[in-house]
């Protein structure tokens, strides 16, 4: 009678303690990687505790007008997120990426969401000693709209672009993992309830076709927000073309102007 019980906890334990492998998809690099990118830049490294080491890339424009400063999806690490920096600094803007723990060059492995936040954390305070917060522009991709809206809620950037975001954490694993009880999920990341609080001005991108983040959970962020924004709406993209398409760049030439 309480084999089932039993193998009900062993279960959730597991399914509990694992969550991160659902989650994040980190690809490491070697420490003794060269990073090589045709655009002038500065490899950084932060130590956020005792064994954490978040590496991190400063990109600098020849005619900067500002900072963005990025955080990317939950996959891949700077090698290949590196190389969206011309988008940026073909417009005068410095860039400013890192990878998250347990990506790329950073180390340490990430056991909460209090890892994530206290290093987005971090790395607005570098970025706001060499700029003025008027010129921090938040730029949040994918699972790094979440970090994005908190710190955009937190501190006073100039504005905020958002890239396929959702609403909260929890509804889109439960797309994509139904069998997960909600109550496991350490993971929350609730964007919607932070976001009326943000002051700048706010800037959606969203593809129709987004099958890992469906539309849905986008226009449910959206109808959140209390302040100054824009959304829109790409049509016939996905997750991962949607900054690849001519309306995409069309707008954020308006944005970064």
């Amino acid at each position: 009678m309480i084999i089932l019980p039993t193998l009900l906890i062993i279960i959730l334990s597991v399914l509990y303690t694992n969550q991160e492998t659902l989650i994040f998809r980190p690809y490491p690099l070697a420490q003794n990687y060269s990073y090589s990118f045709p655009f002038d830049f500065e490899e950084l490294n932060w130590q956020i505790e005792e064994n954490t080491t978040i590496n991190a890339l400063h990109f600098k424009a020849k005619e900067s007008k500002g900072v963005v400063l990025y955080f990317h999806g939950n996959g891949g690490n700077l090698a290949g997120w590196g190389g969206i920096a011309e988008d940026f600094l073909s417009r005068n803007y410095d860039l400013i990426i890192y990878d998250y723990r347990g990506y790329g060059k950073s180390t340490g492995k990430i056991q909460s969401q209090e890892d994530l936040l206290k290093d987005a954390l971090y790395a607005y305070d570098y970025t706001k000693e060499r700029y003025a917060e008027s010129k921090i522009i938040l730029y949040g991709r994918s699972l790094g709209t979440g970090l994005a809206i908190y710190l955009a809620k937190e501190k006073n950037p100039k504005k905020l672009i958002l890239e396929t975001p959702y609403n909260n954490f929890t509804d889109v694993a439960k797309y994509h993992y139904p069998y997960l009880p909600t109550f496991l999920m350490k993971y929350k990341l609730d964007s919607e309830s932070l976001i009326e609080f943000v002051k700048c001005p706010i800037y959606i991108f969203h593809g129709t076709e987004d099958i890992i983040i469906p539309l849905e959970y986008a226009r449910k962020l959206e109808s959140k927000i209390k302040g100054n924004y824009k959304f829109f709406l790409i049509t016939n993209a996905g997750h991962n073309d949607v900054s690849e398409t001519k309306e995409y760049f069309a707008e954020l030439n308006k944005i970064l102007r």
